[in-house]
């Protein structure tokens, strides 16, 4: 059995090639398309399941005519290389409503060159935390055979679940505020040679972890993987050895004299302070990359009720 890649940089023509050969058909998280204009219909709906759903990919430059006996160098064509292919995509739905996030939409930075000039289009689409969408007025799902309309049940579930994510997106962005300015107060002392930890010991990530175990998968994963990160890097600052406070207080334990002499520095508080500055600046960077990326659902249009969205267009 072939391997769907998750990571759009890793789809190649050699596995687009080996799917279409082994006979893979679409199925709840993958599908093809021969052509971006024809049938826009079925993109949108493909799209608005799989942003409902656990997220998709598309390949686009595949005929998948179920009804020819194509042989596989007949079945991958490719499109007419072009600078705005992507845009021409991202065009055809957006007319789903709510708007999917741009964030939700990775496309592979490049796109696949083929034998015969033509191009292999890859668009991922993550699963949305901004769901319900929908296309036309009706809710879609993505299914092992398909687009299926959710039913009235299914809708609510998935409006229940996107305020419970929001609620804890926005709890998570305040504890972390809260934690930044810990980290600065800290470098700050530090700066001014106050030689203090502050209040290093009470930093709180519970929301944070919480998110990032239960939620983060509903984003692109460099969301995920700098959260693991940054909750690491916190729970070592957090966790500081006792040897370290005894150094800053004047009373170095011989271990880190050594240390800090191998290090080529005469005095074991530097050597410490230098240690604690780095972890201190490795998460600040670790924030700084995590609000640039939460801030990418902010620029897309504003969050419209499903069922008003409804009401408004009868």
């Amino acid at each position: 059995m072939i391997e769907i890649p998750d990571d759009v940089e890793k789809w190649t023509r050699g596995k687009v090639i080996d799917l279409v050969d082994e006979g893979y058909d679409e199925n709840d998280i993958l599908e093809f398309k021969k052509e971006v204009n024809s049938d826009s219909e079925r993109l949108s709906k493909t799209a608005c399941a799989f942003a409902n759903t656990n997220g998709g990919t598309i390949i686009f430059g595949i005929d998948n005519d179920r009804e020819k006996a194509l042989h596989v160098d007949q079945r991958v064509v490719g499109l007419e290389d072009s600078d705005q292919l992507k845009r021409n995509i991202i065009d055809k739905i957006k007319n789903i409503q709510p708007s999917i996030p741009i964030k939700n939409l990775i496309f592979r930075k490049t796109n696949i060159k083929l034998p015969n000039k033509r191009v292999i289009v890859v668009l991922k689409i993550a699963s949305s935390n901004n769901k319900p969408h929908q296309y036309k007025h009706i809710f879609y799902k993505r299914l092992s055979d398909g687009n299926e309309p959710m039913d009235v049940t299914e809708v609510k579930q998935l409006m229940l679940e996107s305020v419970k994510q929001t609620h804890h997106e926005v709890l998570m962005i305040l504890e972390l505020s809260y934690v930044k300015e810990a980290l600065e107060n800290t470098k700050k002392s530090f700066m001014e040679n106050k030689n203090s930890l502050g209040s290093l010991d009470y930093l709180d990530i519970t929301s944070t972890i919480h998110f990032q175990h239960h939620l983060a998968y509903g984003y692109p994963t460099d969301l995920p993987v700098t959260l693991i990160e940054l909750i690491h890097e916190i729970t070592r600052l957090s966790n500081l050895p006792n040897s370290f406070a005894s150094t800053l207080n004047g009373k170095p334990p011989k271990f880190i004299i050594d240390d800090a002499k191998s290090e080529n520095f005469s005095d074991p508080k530097e050597f410490v302070k230098g240690l604690i500055l780095t972890r201190i600046n490795t998460a600040l960077e670790c924030l700084e990359k995590i609000s640039l990326i939460l801030e990418r659902d902010y620029v897309e249009t504003e969050f419209i009720h499903p069922i008003q969205n409804m009401q408004d267009k009868s």
